[in-house]
């Protein structure tokens, strides 16, 4: 949802709830931010037209209630949460092939793949499909 150069927010805090809120707090939390940012809800009567900054608040608070209203997605975001914070310096960006790299004859870095198996690595999670 955030764009390349700017740090992902912490979806916790974009609802406002603890990172132990139980799945009826961040039903709650979701349906206060959408009253307070949607469209039809707020502004004057008569006064809906968007602007960029509540778009942008709107997009985030969908993002962070479709992360972490699924248990399986809500715990790689936590997991990947809690590595970045250990990291010393901060999180480290996502390794993506950027133009410069494949320009430069390198190729991506891929997660190694044994013989018919899956292996999905989110952080220091590592999951074996196999």
């Amino acid at each position: 949802m955030a764009g390349e150069g700017r740090a992902t927010p912490d979806l916790y805090r974009v609802l406002g709830v603890p990172a132990d809120a139980d799945q009826e707090q961040l039903r709650r939390a979701y349906r206060r931010a959408l009253r307070r940012l949607h469209p039809d809800t707020r502004g004057a009567a008569g006064d809906t037209r968007p602007d960029a900054a509540a778009e942008a608040a709107l997009a985030h608070v969908l993002h962070a209630y479709q992360v972490l209203r699924d248990p399986i997605r809500r715990a790689h975001y936590d997991a990947a949460r809690a590595a970045a914070r250990a990291r010393p310096g901060g999180p480290r960006p996502r390794n993506r092939a950027t133009p410069s790299a494949t320009s430069a004859g390198r190729e991506p870095r891929r997660a190694p793949r044994a013989e018919g198996r899956l292996v999905i690595r989110i952080g220091p999670l590592r999951i074996d499909l196999g």
